[in-house]
């Protein structure tokens, strides 16, 4: 079942690409449009703020407390 191709299209950065935006971040956290042009000039690879938005959403924030409220 694993094995099986999945649908959907395959992800734009690598995981190695999405650590070192998340590195540029990490630098300047209030900067997102800068980290994202950092990596264009790195990589090359164009993509939307949303999706640098979708990446920093997978990655679990200090502070933010999940279960009983």
């Amino acid at each position: 079942l694993y094995d099986c191709p999945r649908s959907g299209r395959p992800v734009r950065f690598t995981v190695e690409e999405q650590a070192d935006f998340l590195g540029y971040i990490d630098k300047n956290p209030h900067q997102p449009k800068a980290a994202a042009a950092r990596l264009l000039e790195e990589t090359g690879k164009e993509a939307s703020l949303d999706t640098f938005k979708r990446i920093l959403k997978k990655v679990p924030m200090p502070g933010n407390v999940v279960g009983n409220q």
